[in-house]
């Protein structure tokens, strides 16, 4: 979707959310993206709060999803740990990545942004909402035949 704009980036530690965080910032500054909503889906041995650190200065409202399986964490879990570094923005708990997208994107106006991030799962889930297939080419991406 352009409005809002959607970014789905696999990112799951500090340094990735730092460069993610930079283009933010410059979109903010620019004033093409006026607030940013951050739909984050992470595994529990991931530093999170250091990744929630790099992108607080541009992140508005967040979205906690559950990731399920041996490394997974409840969305109450990862809130907790969002919680603890970034107090001063809403947060809010989903069952499912797929979820807390469809709640952002519901809730998330013109000039707004939307960025999934957090684990190559959340991504996966993004692309499933969708329905996105691994074997699908990339939006604009150019196609060739062989008949």
């Amino acid at each position: 979707p352009e409005d809002p704009v959607v970014w789905v980036d696999v990112g799951h530690n500090a340094l990735a959310a730092r460069v993610v965080a930079a283009d933010l910032a410059d979109l903010r500054a620019g004033e093409v993206i006026r607030s940013i909503r951050c739909v984050l889906g992470m595994l529990a041995d991931k530093d999170a709060a250091s990744v929630v650190a790099e992108l607080r200065p541009v992140v508005d409202h967040w979205y906690c999803a559950a990731l399920y399986g041996s490394r997974g964490q409840t969305s109450s879990e990862l809130a907790a740990r969002v919680r603890a570094v970034a107090t001063d923005a809403p947060i809010e708990t989903h069952e499912s990545v797929e979820k807390a997208l469809q709640v952002a994107l519901a809730e998330a106006g013109p000039g707004e942004g939307i960025l999934v991030f957090g684990s190559f799962l959340t991504a996966a889930a993004a692309g499933r909402y969708w329905g996105v297939r691994r074997s699908d080419p990339p939006p604009g991406a150019a196609t060739t035949s062989n008949s």
